[in-house]
């Protein structure tokens, strides 16, 4: 597989001879999501200030971020502005619109490299990481989760454990690398297993960082103090839908949770809460709790081509050499309560079992026959199809 490792040391230097082109000038990030943040960090680790965050309509998102005001393009106060475009590299041609019909012409366009300039996004790609799936099924019963499908697969092994026990998941962790990502998210809300909160606190005394996706269902209000000692990496929320795609009950205690949740902060100052999910129009009662303090994405896909339904977005049979946006190797993998490894997150139909964590070593996992024949036809040198041919996070050699 090729390596991104030049392509990024060129686009920081893209970034700070921008900056240093713009010295003594107003210097915003247009955008205020997940593509302004790792900017916004690549700035602060080399000491260089800006004046702020730079959005469309202010409506609907946070008033400050990292302590920094978030402006609405047409309210500025100054007009020598330098503005670093933080969005998605499609809404670029639209943003550019909307900076020349404000007068602005002084700006740097974003690229798909962005995610990879804050120390969290890159310490992500470079290091290995495994995503826990604590039990088998989900009450969430998401539409866009091909439950049925993974269930069904996982199945076929007639004598697999329904729920991963702690003692089988102390055997599992015991075998990763120290720089290894744990994340407890995989193919079910985490704390629909009773044992969840002691495996995230095993993780971080075994010294990993630990990221959470979670619905909350299964986490009770006693609990909540607990969790907000957790120093997570990334704390992710999926909130219920009017649509009611996701089955998520929202009562009084849910609602003090995430009022709790939605108020804290981590250590560095930031939301306790990175971000919120849903898969459509947020409940407003829920919406309300958030307001503007947590931002929530709709972002739905087809699984790697494991959901049919043509709204979703995905893409099909690409071809040529790969590489994952999200790993360097394939080394962000899941692992399902009878401790089998599968490729990644998009893998509900488990096409890529890779062994089995309880029994072999993780070396032999990451260099064993399926692993092999992945990277193989991930590298275009063996035409056996693999997964990521069908998938939205599959990156082409030569991609811009």
């Amino acid at each position: 597989m090729w390596d991104l490792e030049e392509r990024i040391v060129k686009e920081k230097q893209r970034y700070l001879d921008f900056v240093e082109l713009n010295k003594g000038k107003h210097i915003y990030i247009y955008g205020a999501g997940k593509q302004a943040i790792p900017i916004a960090d690549f700035f602060k680790e080399n000491n260089i200030i800006i004046d702020g965050f730079c959005v469309t309509d202010r409506s609907s998102n946070r008033g400050k971020i990292n302590k920094l005001p978030v402006y609405q393009v047409d309210e500025l106060p100054y007009q020598d502005a330098a503005f670093v475009l933080g969005v998605r590299v499609q809404l670029n041609n639209e943003i550019e619109a909307i900076l020349k019909n404000n007068g602005y012409t002084n700006y740097l366009l974003a690229s798909d490299l962005v995610r990879y300039l804050g120390p969290y996004g890159y310490s992500f790609y470079i290091s290995p990481m495994i995503e826990i799936t604590t039990k088998l099924g989900c009450a969430i019963d998401c539409k866009y989760c091909p439950q049925e499908l993974f269930i069904r697969e996982y199945l076929k092994e007639k004598k697999s454990d329904m729920v991963l026990s702690f003692e089988n998941y102390k055997i599992c962790i015991d075998k990763l690398p120290e720089n290894t990502f744990v994340e407890f998210a995989g193919f079910t809300e985490p704390f629909f297993n009773a044992q969840c909160m002691k495996m995230i606190q095993y993780a971080k005394e075994k010294g990993h960082r630990v990221n959470l996706f979670t619905t909350l269902r299964g986490l009770r209000l006693d609990q909540v103090d607990e969790l907000l000692k957790i120093d997570f990496e990334e704390f992710v929320l999926h909130v219920p839908d009017q649509e009611g795609y996701a089955i998520i009950p929202v009562d009084q205690q849910y609602k003090e949770i995430v009022k709790k949740l939605s108020r804290a902060k981590k250590k560095n100052g930031n939301n306790f809460i990175d971000y919120a999910c849903a898969q459509g129009t947020v409940l407003n009662e829920v919406g309300e709790i958030l307001k503007n303090n947590i931002r929530v994405y709709v972002v739905l896909n087809n699984r790697a081509g494991n959901l049919q339904d043509k709204c979703l977005y995905g893409r099909k049979d690409i071809q040529g050499r790969l590489r994952c946006e999200l790993s360097r190797d394939i080394n962000h993998n899941v692992l399902l309560p009878d401790g089998r490894v599968i490729l990644c997150s998009n893998d509900w139909g488990m096409k890529h079992v890779m062994g089995n964590l309880i029994y072999e070593s993780y070396e032999q996992i990451l260099n064993g026959e399926e692993a092999q024949k992945i990277r193989k036809s991930m590298s275009n040198e063996c035409q056996d199809f693999v997964l990521c041919r069908n998938c939205f996070q599959a990156i082409e050699e030569g991609d811009p």
